[in-house]
């Protein structure tokens, strides 16, 4: 980045977090701000400052760390990947605007500094998205495990006796899930008889049925007794 830049990041740190925080508060979705208390967000706000100024500071490694470490707390406090990346481009906005009021950016060097500007944030707003979609698919996909495991819940209740309770629709997807829970559930508590209990399933059409009572069958179920 362009030192005319850095240093006046550098010297004017506290200033910019705290207009940053007040134009993202301003400017930013109202299910945003009441995801988290106030306190959470100017510590996060400050954490994403900390973050975009550590990108010309510190070390490509400590950034990449800081940046994963980042994209992990704004998916788990539920904040949309355009908070992030307009949060980057307010930033941008603060600092020039600021160097303008100084006197730091003038005509003479104002389309080198918008060109530097640009050049520093372009590859790091690619860089953010990017580990913001991996870190966001990476925690739906260990959500959706996460749901498939406790759809279809197998406790053991007396020894070689275990009970599914069943909760909500059932579709054929679910169904197949529900039948291999069941088969390795069974193996693993070495289970003689297993429940299935349907009270809480307010439709079971004939395709669901059908796979499921299919797969309970003496010739095809590891399960030496199941009932429905």
């Amino acid at each position: 980045m362009n030192k005319i830049i850095s240093n006046y990041i550098q010297a004017h740190k506290q200033e910019i977090l705290d207009q940053w925080i007040d134009r993202t508060k301003e400017e930013a979705d109202e299910r945003v701000i009441r995801l988290v208390s106030d306190r959470v967000f100017q510590s996060t706000s400050k954490e994403f400052v900390d973050l975009i100024i550590s990108n010309f500071k510190g070390t490509s490694e400590e950034y990449n760390e800081r940046l994963t470490d980042f994209a992990e707390k704004v998916v788990r406090l539920g904040w949309p990947l355009t908070f992030v990346t307009k949060g980057l481009h307010t930033f941008n906005l603060i600092v020039f605007e600021g160097m303008q009021k100084e006197g730091v950016v003038t005509q003479e060097n104002q389309m080198e500094i918008v060109y530097e500007f640009d050049r520093w944030a372009t590859p790091m707003n690619n860089e953010i998205v990017s580990v913001y979609s991996s870190t966001w698919e990476r925690t739906v996909s260990l959500q959706r495990i996460a749901l498939q495991e406790l759809s279809a819940p197998l406790i053991p209740v007396f020894e070689g006796i275990t009970v599914m309770p069943l909760v909500g629709t059932i579709d054929t997807e679910r169904a197949k899930q529900i039948m291999e829970n069941l088969l390795k559930g069974a193996v693993k508590h070495r289970s003689e008889v297993v429940l299935i209990d349907i009270t809480g399933v307010p439709v079971v059409d004939t395709m669901v049925a059908h796979h499921i009572i299919q797969q309970l069958m003496p010739s095809g179920s590891s399960v030496p007794n199941a009932c429905l």
